[in-house]
């Protein structure tokens, strides 16, 4: 549960998921006998038989600044409107 935490509190909007896929890529390489290859920003992992795949979507809900200070959605779903915000970069 901690590492969910931790990646759900990585910036990663829709189009920029770039750290969140390091830090997955990071614990995928720390598995002992793990082999692990890294395609843009996907991430996949092999060890041992039976072989499973995990897919998932590394990216987070992102607005940006609009006119009149407008928050424009990035990505998906549609914001409620009771939303948490936290500013990322400058």
């Amino acid at each position: 549960m901690d590492l969910l935490i931790e990646l759900q509190a990585i910036p990663g909007p829709s189009g920029d998921e770039g750290l969140i896929a390091d830090r997955v890529e990071a614990c995928c390489r720390a598995v002992p006998g793990a082999t692990v290859q890294r395609i843009g920003e996907m991430v996949c992992a092999v060890r041992g038989k039976p072989r499973v795949a995990v897919l998932a979507h590394m990216d987070t809900v992102g607005f940006t600044l609009a006119h009149d200070r407008h928050l424009f959605p990035i990505g998906g779903p549609a914001p409620e409107g009771d939303e948490a915000l936290r500013e990322v970069g400058g």
